[in-house]
């Protein structure tokens, strides 16, 4: 599922206290909501201590007539530990459950006046008005949190802006209730997403283990007319399988022979049938004890017969688990399957969203599950995640956004946060604008990568499950100390970047293959509609990317001086790329020029290889655009995330910066091969003689 880490215990500690002030918030409102005074004898204590839960539950307690009253809530960090977080001045923020969803946002920089606070709930909300009304966002608020204290009449009919300055005019006039604002005594930000679902957590109900494991043990104790029938096993659970009934078949004829045995030790047991003994068989092999209440015999032969079955399945517990193990083969193979549309849905969402945000020249610069929101009725459509006419995807936190459009209006693009979750950055989150427009001097366009970057994760995550960039995100924390390090000695932070990207890319592009190799059944099996907005952003982007090859190709060629004839640089900008494969072999063979020296022939043959590499890169781009070109498009998620990944990796990488290091060559998307001084281009004088040669 989510990439985990383990938080110091500095940062434990330090989280922990922070839990604990929002559980001493909500015990407050829990003390407003009974009617009792504020000094009431009250508690609270941690009911899960597991140190590996994501929720802590917590019961609150308050006395009241005499006695205590008592309720539950829950609270959770969203996003990575700050055990992995690139440190920064980005906010924390925390999920509470106290009726419905609340998310709780800590600023980095304290607020302490409520002017400001204000002030700050205004700016916060400033890039998600733009985005409106395509995508629904939720901005932080005073209601979210005061409406659990105080009602309005008929609120439920309030528009969520009306009811916002319903409640600032209200604290106007009641300042007291200020405080219930503040956690550890600061200002925080509040945001009700009660009618919505995270994508992370609806991400990980399609790949929830949990429920795999229910229906495992509902097949099996459904299964009375396939583990006696041969065939109608096979036919469900695959003839690997097969010997799995056989094996089983025996066992339960050894539980028959025990299970008579044991009958004759009881008198008066009433008759037990064919189809009892196969439900008990089966609930064992469920993984299930048989409940006394459910069975009308003495309980002491139901524990017998719970410690025969025992016995039985731990003597023969490899067939026990091969039997789970296929039985969650199926169950898995046909859970993914039927949420296969839900999964295409939410792709095609991200998609929209991503060409939206493009069209509104805007980037969030932090796009992660646990920032996104499902929109949809699910109470009349249960499968509206299916369709992007039906569902979307809304935003919660604009903290690290640029408005590309608003900010080049004042000429000097403004600098946005240098923060980002290591699991959806780049290299280009934690260095400043002044750095990155000496290697980028469109940053507005480096910007919408960023996003597009994150979304490769997304949509891995979507149809796995898993982490995509789980080691590559670990490159993240070592290039910002590397940063810091430079600065500190006063040396340039433009060599930090340069081998920061080298490293993280080289990891990038080597998981990103490995694991479309592990994925690559499931991965194909997911066919997305793209949406029309996203079609076109990906036509657009192919289309500057060949131009860009097409450019470098040419000056590839112009640059060498031993084809020096204008009529063969002419041909070998315009030929296809299997002449130039032909040519080269030639040259390979010896079948060009025999007395031409060693030295020569083999810069020649590496010229060669080198434009025989470009323009096999041009003819897949073509190849890519022509598919791009088709209206009512379709794609693979599997084709999705090469598509996505070769866009964003060939804008963000800079093949100058050299071949990425110490990876297999075969699997990376670089190409030119190095010279013993890092230069691609050839300089060789003596190359009169093959002016006149044939390409």
């Amino acid at each position: 599922m989510k990439a985990k880490s383990v938080p110091t215990v500095e940062e434990d500690k330090a989280e922990g206290i922070v839990r604990n002030n929002i559980v001493k918030l909500f015990l407050d409102i829990f003390k407003i909501q009974n009617g009792v005074p504020r000094d009431t004898p009250a508690g609270f204590s941690l009911l899960n201590r597991r140190s590996d839960d994501i929720e802590h539950v917590y019961e609150l307690r308050i006395r009241r007539n005499k006695k205590w009253e008592t309720r539950r809530m829950s609270v959770s960090r969203i996003g990575e530990s700050s055990g992995t977080r690139t440190r920064s001045s980005k906010s924390v923020c925390f999920k509470v459950i106290f009726d419905d969803l609340l998310v709780i946002k800590i600023p980095p920089v304290p607020i302490k006046s409520y002017k400001e606070y204000i002030q700050s709930l205004s700016l916060e909300g400033r890039i998600a008005v733009k985005l409106d009304p395509k995508i629904e966002f939720v901005a932080p608020g005073v209601a979210a949190l005061l409406k659990r204290i105080h009602q309005f009449d008929n609120a439920d009919e309030y528009p969520p802006g009306m009811l916002e300055k319903r409640y600032l005019f209200w604290l106007k006039k009641n300042p007291r209730f200020r405080q219930y604002l503040k956690i550890g005594g600061v200002f925080v930000f509040f945001m009700d997403l009660s009618k919505y679902s995270f994508l992370s957590n609806v991400v990980e109900t399609l790949h929830d283990p949990a429920i795999i494991q229910k229906r495992m043990q509902k097949d099996i104790l459904n299964s009375h007319d396939f583990i006696w029938d041969v065939l109608g096993f096979e036919g469900k659970y695959g003839s690997n399988h097969l010997s799995v009934c056989f094996s089983l078949n025996k066992i339960f004829s050894e539980f028959e022979t025990d299970i008579s045995r044991l009958t004759k030790q009881y008198e008066s047991l009433p008759a037990i049938s064919m189809y009892q003994r196969q439900d008990w068989f089966l609930t064992h092999l469920a993984g299930k004890y048989l409940d006394k209440k459910d069975i009308s015999m003495k309980p002491d032969f139901i524990d017998s017969v719970n410690n025969m079955l025992c016995g039985i399945f731990e003597k023969n517990i490899k067939v026990v688990n091969s039997h789970r193990t296929a039985v969650t083969e199926y169950i898995r193979e046909t859970t993914f399957s039927r949420n296969k549309p839900l999964m295409a849905g939410l792709i095609a969402n991200l998609l929209d969203l991503m060409a939206w945000l493009k069209e509104r020249e805007v980037s969030i610069r932090d796009l992660k599950p646990d920032n996104l929101f499902v929109v949809g009725d699910s109470e009349t459509n249960p499968l509206f995640l299916a369709s992007v006419n039906d569902s979307s995807l809304g935003l919660i936190d604009f903290e690290t956004a640029v408005d590309c459009k608003l900010s080049l209006k004042k000429t000097e693009l403004s600098q946005p946060m240098l923060a980002g979750t290591p699991t959806y950055s780049t290299p280009s989150h934690l260095f400043p604008n002044d750095l990155l427009k000496t290697f980028f001097p469109d940053l507005p366009h480096l910007f919408y990568l960023q996003d597009w970057q994150a979304s490769i994760g997304m949509i891995y995550n979507v149809v796995t499950g898993e982490c995509l960039f789980e080691k590559t995100r670990k490159t993240l924390p070592k290039i910002k100390k590397l940063a810091q390090e430079a600065f500190l000695k006063k040396k340039p932070l433009s060599d930090v970047f340069i081998r920061g990207s080298r490293l993280f890319w080289s990891y990038a592009a080597v998981e990103l293959t490995e694991k479309l190799k592990q994925n690559r059944k499931n991965l194909k099996s997911v066919e997305v509609h793209i949406p029309e907005n996203a079609r076109k952003m990906f036509l657009h982007a192919m289309s500057v990317q060949i131009k860009k090859t097409a450019g470098t190709l040419k000056k590839y060629v112009i640059s060498q001086v031993i084809f020096n004839s204008s009529k063969n640089r002419k041909n070998l900008i315009q030929c296809p790329v299997e002449n130039i494969r032909k040519y080269r072999k030639k040259w390979e063979e010896g079948r060009n020029k025999a007395k031409t020296p060693a030295d020569v022939q083999r810069q020649i043959v590496k010229f060669l290889k080198n434009l025989e590499w470009l323009k096999a890169r041009i003819e897949e781009e073509q190849s890519v655009l022509a598919r791009l070109r088709q209206t009512d498009l379709s794609m693979t998620a599997y084709d999705l995330l090469q598509l996505i990944f070769q866009i964003v990796f060939k804008a963000m990488y800079k093949e100058k910066w050299g071949r990425l290091p110490e990876v297999d060559e075969k699997i990376l998307p670089d190409g030119f091969e190095d010279d013993e001084d890092g230069e691609a281009t050839i300089l060789f004088e003596a190359t009169i003689a093959y002016e006149t040669t044939e390409i």
